[in-house]
């Protein structure tokens, strides 16, 4: 990353009483209120579990704080999904809300499935329906602009200090749950991860669409740009890479150049003035041309 520093009610009517009655005479109703031939169908209790990780994740949003530090949900469950189905249910989008997405696919991983067979083009694709990431509070254009006004007011009066304090404060606490939120969608991705082979395509496929949405929501990529490295390296010999993978790689890869974004990586109170410091978060012409370079096979 580089750095630049600035100063800167009623009862039962009688058809429900019926009602009640004929499903009484039909059998007892499950626990969850559902007739036993239906509660015990695994794809009712897929539907349930999404239905209910839905609602998890919803509060979880709203209460800005995980429910859950991991993956367990199915052992709260208690009820067995078909994982075939689980399998191609958790490739797919599940809720339009990244958040909600991330969160239901990332607990669905409980249940212990393994991705279905794919074809690069459908792996592709199920590259591009991963959640996208909470933004970074601290790579808001609007943040940067305004402290960039107070830093050249220069000295600032009581008052001022005063509500810079809470700013900041504020700017830590957001910045800090907002971390904590992505939990879903980084674990769901290393999930992805762990059940493809270390090389090849895949393997650089994903890391390349995580640095993609590292950038994209402002938060720093040095580390997993190092790792591409590794695992450009890693790939270059392996001889089930093809050519026509790796020309698509490098082309996932030239995609990514010139994403940046700039963010606020530290603000202070110094003597009474504002001093911040920016750094950026990006993948530069030369770090594409690096990873072509480093995956090339042995030949080339």
């Amino acid at each position: 990353m580089l750095h630049r520093q600035s100063r800167i009610g009623v009862g039962l009517a009688r058809g429900a009483v019926v009602g009640v009655l004929l499903v009484a005479a039909s059998g007892a109703l499950a626990a969850d209120g559902t007739p036993p031939e239906r509660a015990s169908r695994p794809a009712s209790a897929l539907a349930e579990a999404i239905k209910r990780l839905t609602e998890e994740a919803r509060q979880a949003k709203a209460e800005k704080r995980l429910g859950r530090s991991r993956a367990n949900f199915a052992k709260d469950f208690g009820r067995e999904v078909p994982r075939g189905s689980l399998a191609n249910k958790i490739r797919r989008r599940l809720h339009r809300d990244p958040f909600i997405d991330a969160y239901v696919r990332w607990q669905l991983t409980s249940f212990q499935p393994t991705l279905p067979q794919m074809s690069d083009r459908e792996f592709e694709r199920f590259l591009a329906d991963l959640p996208r990431l909470l933004e970074n509070p601290r790579a808001d254009e609007s943040l940067i602009a305004s402290l960039g006004d107070v830093v050249r007011t220069g000295p600032l009066t009581e008052r001022e200090l005063t509500a810079m304090r809470r700013l900041l404060d504020d700017l830590a606490g957001r910045s800090s749950r907002a971390r904590a939120l992505n939990q879903p969608a980084l674990a769901f991705r290393a999930w992805v991860e762990r059940g493809l082979p270390a090389q090849g395509a895949a393997a650089l496929q994903v890391a390349l669409e995580q640095a993609a949405a590292l950038v994209d929501a402002g938060w720093p990529v040095d580390r997993l740009k190092a790792r591409i490295d590794e695992r450009c390296r890693a790939s270059a010999g392996v001889a089930s890479f093809t050519d026509e993978q790796r020309r698509r790689v490098a082309q996932q890869a030239h995609r990514l150049a010139g994403r940046q974004r700039l963010l606020v990586t530290s603000a202070r109170i110094e003597e009474e003035t504002l001093a911040v410091n920016y750094g950026e978060t990006a993948v530069y012409d030369f770090d594409v041309r690096r990873w072509v370079k480093l995956m090339r096979a042995p030949a080339e």
